[in-house]
Parts: structure tokens; sequence; C-alpha cells
């Protein structure tokens, strides 16, 4: 596989679409999977206290782990799709589906912490705006790529 000529467009599409979330998941994984981790690893030495609630905690771990690594395979195709190009995504079948999978399970993601988790709040503040800001730039080259890799590849590729 070889590097797209790194035009404005693609340019724009990294620093504003890919790169502020990947920032942010990077951020956000080291003390999430930390946090998840524990709590997995608390609950296996019965270290914690088994309230009748302790299965949520179970859950909460495993969607945290999950979650972020949803995210990191989203973002990363994301990258690939805008480094390498949808032509090249496209000749590999495995690679094809990969990032449409990935995708839907991004989008998925990011539509639960958007109406799951902000806007139970009630009110609004900056975490709105934080987390719209966040999802609206990979969504926006998502959604630009996405017809392309749906139809698969074209005939004399």
């Amino acid at each position: 596989m070889k590097l797209q000529r790194m035009t404005w467009g693609r340019w724009v599409e990294l620093l504003f679409g890919a790169l502020p979330t990947l920032f942010w998941i990077c951020c956000f994984s080291i003390y999430g999977v930390y946090f998840g981790g524990f709590l997995l690893w608390a609950y296996g030495m019965d270290s914690i206290p088994h309230p009748p609630g302790i299965p949520s905690f179970i859950g909460l771990a495993i969607a945290l782990i999950l979650g972020i690594v949803v995210a990191f395979v989203a973002i990363a195709s994301l990258w690939i799709t805008v480094l390498f190009g949808i032509e090249v995504i496209n000749r590999h079948p495995f690679l094809r589906w990969s990032t449409i999978v990935s995708w839907i399970l991004g989008i998925g993601l990011s539509f639960w912490i958007f109406f799951e988790e902000m806007l139970p709040m009630h009110k609004f503040n900056y975490d709105y705006l934080k987390t719209f800001v966040l999802f609206i730039g990979p969504a926006s080259v998502g959604l630009k790529y996405f017809p392309k890799l749906l139809e698969g590849p074209t005939k004399g590729t």
C-alpha cells in the first residue's frame, strides 16, 4: 500500500476530522482502561464487596474497555482511509469490511455516548459542545467516504 498524495483537503480531513478525536481517545483510554481493568481485577480478587448491584460494575468495566477498543479501531480505519485512499481500501475485501463494521460501531458508540450519557443531564453545559465537536469531525469525514466504501471496488481497479 502506498500513501496518497497529501492535498489541502486531506490535511483538513486529518487535522480537523481525525486528529482531535484521536487525542481525546488517547487521553481518555489511559484512565478508562486502567479503571475498567481495576474493576475487573478487584471483582476477580474479591477485593471489593459484592453488593447486589455488582454486575452493573462488571458491565460498566466491560462496556468501557470495549468502547475504547471500538473507538481506537474506528479512528484508525478512518486514518488509513484518508492516508491511503478509498481505492486501496476497496481493493482488499477484509480491509473494506472491517472498515465498514468499525465505522458503524464507531457511529453507534458516539450516538450512545451523546444520547445516553450527555442528554440525560437535562441542562446545557459545555460538555454538549465538546462532545458534538469531537464527534462531528470523524462523522463528516466518514460520511464522505462511506458511500464509496459501500459501492465496493470499481471496475478497472
